[in-house]
């Protein structure tokens, strides 16, 4: 057999795109040679994809072979328990993430401007000097609270 091998190990996952891209002719055999299961995470898609192009999926160490209905079968339970895995993994990081809201705890970074420091910045930017322009320019009062001038520009338009 004269198939093409890819691997499904790397993180880019090259193997999958190229195996996807791949089958120009009538009963095209694509060789695949790595675990079977990152290959299957979105299983439904690759396998219509292939089977659109005429493509027979074989990876060698796992013994699916597409060109079956037994081989295409497997291919999508692998795709399911997948798919259910990624389903628990992300039940599970909702309710942790929740707990620790209940908790108290908030995500994300925290504010690089405080209360305080808002309001001290909103006189300094509305402040006007005799020539009518204003006494301060944004990167000044960024320079002043140390942070940069998209930051006092977010807090100033939702203070407003």
């Amino acid at each position: 057999m004269n198939a093409p091998q890819f691997s499904a190990h790397r993180a880019e996952r090259t193997g999958r795109s190229r195996l996807a891209e791949i089958g120009c002719g009538p009963h095209t055999s694509a060789a695949a040679d790595g675990s079977a299961v990152p290959i299957a995470r979105s299983a439904a898609e690759l396998s219509k994809t292939l089977q659109d192009r005429d493509v027979d999926l074989v990876v060698l160490d796992q013994g699916i072979d597409t060109s079956t209905a037994v081989g295409r079968m497997f291919f999508q339970i692998l795709g399911a328990i997948a798919e259910f895995e990624h389903a628990l993994m992300s039940g599970r990081t909702r309710d942790g993430l929740a707990a620790a809201r209940a908790r108290g705890r908030t995500s994300g970074q925290k504010p690089k401007l405080g209360r305080r420091q808002v309001e001290l910045a909103r006189p300094m930017y509305d402040e006007i000097d005799e020539r009518g322009k204003r006494r301060c320019t944004v990167s000044q009062i960024a320079a002043e609270f140390g942070v940069t001038r998209p930051t006092i520009n977010r807090h100033l338009d939702t203070n407003s």
